[in-house]
Formats: C-alpha cells, sequence, structure tokens
C-alpha cells in the first residue's frame, strides 16, 4: 500500500454552519459590564468650583491669617504655601479707576475708625485699586 500525506491530494474541509447557531459569544455573556468611576476634566473642575463656593460661603480662609503691623494696621499673611493655581481668596469689592481711588481714600482718611485697604492689581493691561 501506498501511504497518503496528510492533506495532500484532499480538498480542505468547509464547515457547514448554515443550520448551526452561531457559537461566537460577547465578553458580556460571561462579565458583567462595568463603568469607569473615573471623572471627566469637567466634572472635577466642576467639583473644584463647588469647593471654592462652599469655602466662600462659610467664610473658611485657609492658610490666612491677619496679623496687626506696628504703624500699619492689620495685614493678611499666608500660614501655608499655596500650589500655582490653587484658591487663595475671594476679592469682594469695587474695581476703582485711579481718580475714584483717590477720591474714596480722602473720604475714608475722614474716618480714621474706618482705615483704607486698596489693593492694586493689572487686569487685560489696566490697573485697578
Amino acid at each position: 500500500g501506498a501511504k497518503l500525506q496528510k492533506g495532500v491530494g484532499h480538498k480542505p474541509r468547509v464547515k457547514k454552519t448554515e443550520n448551526k447557531v452561531s457559537q461566537n459569544r460577547k465578553v458580556t455573556d460571561y462579565y458583567p459590564i462595568r463603568r469607569s468611576s473615573r471623572k471627566t476634566k469637567a466634572e472635577l473642575k466642576d467639583e473644584e468650583q463647588k469647593h471654592i463656593d462652599d469655602l466662600i460661603k462659610n467664610g473658611v480662609e485657609e492658610g490666612l491669617q491677619v496679623q496687626h503691623i506696628v504703624d500699619k494696621g492689620r495685614g493678611v499673611f499666608a500660614t501655608r504655601s499655596f500650589a500655582k493655581g490653587e484658591f487663595v481668596v475671594e476679592y469682594n469689592g469695587d474695581l476703582l479707576d485711579i481718580a475714584c481711588a483717590k477720591k474714596r481714600e480722602a473720604e475714608y482718611a475722614l474716618d480714621p475708625a474706618t482705615g483704607c485697604y486698596m489693593y492694586y492689581f493689572q487686569y487685560h493691561s489696566k490697573t485697578y485699586w
């Protein structure tokens, strides 16, 4: 007898799947769907803003302390380091140009009990008091 080599001279068999139910399964057939608990950047930003709003509403001034300065009056000092971009304090007051600031300073000087606290800063290349 002659020996036939496997696969030589024979056509490859094709499986018939016409009448069979598909054997393909999804991973979800075996494992439940899990949703990520990670938060989006927008959600994280909203949470941070809510935290800042809560601090402001409750009058919490973490990391700040008011101290008396000889011959000057009160001053606000940091009691810890702040990271770049971290909330420090909210400014609550009027934005004044130089003319209004000088006028208001003169009015406040008339009553020594009132005191005058002007904060100078720039915003969009304009200086405010």
